[in-house]
């Protein structure tokens, strides 16, 4: 999250005076106007790169302690009227001046209405640079801090068109705390589209939602959802696409202090080439849901704030590891853990569906094996297609086969012997798997296998089998 703020927030707000500046750092200078009277004298500010990559909110923080340096001894309501000079570069020259309107009214609470006008220069040996604009307005308080951004677009181009980059209306609504932390994040970019000669990138409507908020007993929870309304990739002779890309993750407080996480993906469809057709594009489109049940919140909130004292201390990665992963023992010790998948994928040569859920029964007192074998129960039921089942493993078979050949250049009969022994290969192996009965031929013409793991045995299309512990 912090990253995607990074590069949207303040790198794309910025990106035009931080790119042309080779230096370590994005320097500014502010004067301030309070309620009308003479300018205060010129201030100049420099923050670090890096410290911008780590805390993306820091350039509104910085704003924001100034300010408040000047306003803190003076009767309020105050007015204050700003400028903002970014230091001049040798690529871009000197940027227009950035206004900022700051109101704060007797009870401290401050409102600020900040605007970096467009332009449109060409940058020799670069090309052409045609910012469009960006308005941000945010309020502030002690305790937090609300963004409203508005960026109305930037484009590239170089070698006339050839190589581009183009950023669309791109706006983000959020709420931080007051450690910077969001608790509600809402960002949509209309369009992003990349071209390097014959290389493209396109992205259309991407939107991403944050909210969060506490349990009871302080746990932070939350809802988090990401979707791509279209995306397509071409490069040299490889092309796919993507269609109606979601995904929503939620946290839930049911009762008797236990948590729910709930997940839901889906993608309405997916072009794709396929290998043993070439020239010949395939498609999916696939529903999943997944949720994670009965976790106690005492244990999850210890693994939540554990990690965060981690976060901000200085361990090595490895005693991390360690802690985090006896935390997490823990979270699956306090409670009877449960996970649960439906799944349904759709292809033009047929469908899969699945469903499949690990559960620990009651609340073993270790992870050991000797312990946990008989609380451990599973169940899994796939019903796919028979078409679709011989050309997935039919597929894995042929570039198994080509791994083979390294780099050797293979002929259009060499490939096409290839593709039919794979395809033969791949018919014996699933009527292997029929005989021994870990597939079941269902009458409308699908494969079915249904196994279960409970109270120390294994069950697989009505077969007890022997388990290696």
């Amino acid at each position: 999250m912090k990253k995607l703020i990074a590069t949207i927030l303040i790198s794309a707000a910025m990106s035009l005076p931080l790119q042309a500046d080779t230096s370590e750092s994005l320097r500014f200078s502010l004067q301030h106007r309070i309620n009308g009277g003479d300018p205060l004298p010129i201030e100049t500010i420099e923050i670090p790169f890096k410290q911008i990559e780590n805390n993306p909110l820091i350039l509104l923080t910085v704003l924001k302690e100034n300010f408040s340096k000047h306003v803190e001894n003076r009767e309020k309501p105050l007015q204050i009227d700003t400028k903002l000079e970014f230091s001049t570069t040798q690529a871009l020259g000197k940027l227009p001046t950035t206004s900022i309107k700051t109101q704060i009214d007797n009870d401290g609470f401050g409102k600020s209405d900040l605007i970096f006008p467009a332009f449109r220069r060409v940058v020799p040996e670069k090309g052409l640079i045609d910012w469009k604009g960006l308005n941000l307005h945010f309020t502030f308080t002690d305790q937090n801090m609300t963004v409203k951004l508005n960026l109305a677009g930037l484009l590239f181009e170089k070698d006339e068109g050839k190589i581009s980059a183009l950023l669309g209306n791109t706006t983000i609504n959020g709420q931080f705390d007051a450690n910077s932390m969001p608790t509600q994040m809402d960002l949509n970019l209309s369009q992003f589209k990349i071209r390097d000669n014959d290389n493209r990138l396109n992205l259309n409507d991407f939107s991403l939602n944050f909210h969060s908020h506490q349990s009871a007993k302080g746990l932070q929870l939350g809802e988090l959802s990401f979707k791509i309304g279209h995306s397509d990739l071409s490069q040299d002779n490889f092309q796919v696409s993507l269609d109606g890309f979601g995904i929503k993750l939620e946290g839930e407080e049911a009762q008797d202090s236990v948590i729910n996480y709930n997940w839901h993906s889906q993608i309405e469809k997916f072009v794709f080439p396929t290998p043993l057709g070439i020239g010949k594009m395939a498609w999916i489109s696939y529903a999943e849901k997944s949720a994670v049940r009965h976790l106690d919140e005492g244990a999850l909130l210890d693994l939540q704030t554990t990690a965060r004292n981690l976060h901000s201390q200085n361990n090595k990665p490895i005693n991390i590891g360690f802690i985090m992963l006896d935390k997490l023992m823990a979270v699956l010790l306090a409670g009877s853990p449960e996970i649960a998948t439906e799944l349904n994928v759709k292809t033009p040569i047929g469908n899969l569906q699945a469903n499949a859920s690990v559960s620990i029964n009651g609340k073993p007192t270790s992870l050991a094996l000797s312990v946990l074998k008989s609380a451990l129960q599973a169940e899994l039921t796939l019903n796919i297609n028979k078409t679709l089942l011989k050309e997935i493993v039919a597929n894995q078979i042929f570039e198994t086969m080509l791994k083979d050949f390294d780099d050797e250049r293979l002929s259009e009969d060499d490939l096409a012997l290839l593709k039919q022994q794979a395809k033969s290969a791949s018919e014996q192996q699933i009527l292997m798997f029929v005989g021994i009965k870990w597939l079941v031929e269902t009458e409308d013409g699908k494969y079915q296998l249904v196994a279960a793991l409970k109270n120390n045995q294994l069950i697989v299309n009505g077969m007890k089998i022997p388990l290696p512990f």
